[in-house]
């Protein structure tokens, strides 16, 4: 990972990253349990602070367009691999690779879903162990929502979940070729996807 990167960050991995999604598994979550680890969180997940996600990214230039204006307020680092540039100093934009994991510097994967773009940075950062929190790949079938934050851009469906799904298979096999040493979980007993073992979130952020 480029000098650029280590410089701005406050607690750089030396071990563990956790990635946090935007499921609604995480509702009423403690989300302050997640201070003092190193955190990348996916497009509204800034919403919670730089204390607590030292890394934003996002991947969809209507998101950017929705949220530009509030994101200037947080102070933590910003990454994205979409192709239009930037407006301001905070933004950090990494070459795109539609459909294949990087393991090289200054390139982030994408695969049409920004949960895949963390995953890769969280790869690209060193981290021996990664923790997938808020991966649920499906709507809640007790409150019918999708994610544990307000969501006024899109109403996801098992649709497109499945059509995720598929792009993250082609993704977790990339990152088992080219970062074999890194162990992933996915913090989410209920989650949808099977890619990674599951352990319970209360087990990860311990």
């Amino acid at each position: 990972m480029s000098d650029f990167f280590v410089k701005q960050c406050k607690h750089f991995p030396q071990d563990v990253v956790y990635v946090l999604g935007g499921g609604s598994s995480l509702q009423g979550f403690d989300f302050e349990q997640l201070k003092n680890k190193f955190v990348i969180g996916c497009n509204d997940a800034y919403q919670l602070g730089s204390e607590i996600v030292e890394i934003t990214v996002f991947g969809d230039t209507s998101w950017w367009k929705h949220h530009r204006e509030q994101l200037k307020f947080y102070k933590g680092l910003v990454v994205t691999n979409k192709t239009s540039k930037g407006e301001w100093s905070q933004l950090n934009i990494m070459k795109r690779l539609s459909n294949e994991i990087s393991d090289e510097d200054g390139k982030l994967g994408w695969f049409g879903n920004t949960g895949v773009s963390a995953f890769n940075l969280a790869l690209l950062f060193g981290a021996h162990t990664v923790y997938l929190l808020g991966f649920d790949m499906k709507v809640c079938d007790r409150t019918g929502t999708a994610n544990w934050h307000p969501n006024e851009l899109s109403k996801p469906k098992a649709a497109h979940y499945n059509k995720f799904m598929k792009k993250w298979e082609m993704a977790a096999r990339q990152a088992a070729e080219k970062f074999p040493e890194v162990e992933v979980y996915n913090a989410n007993l209920d989650s949808q996807m099977t890619l990674f073992p599951k352990i319970p979130r209360e087990e990860a952020v311990a």
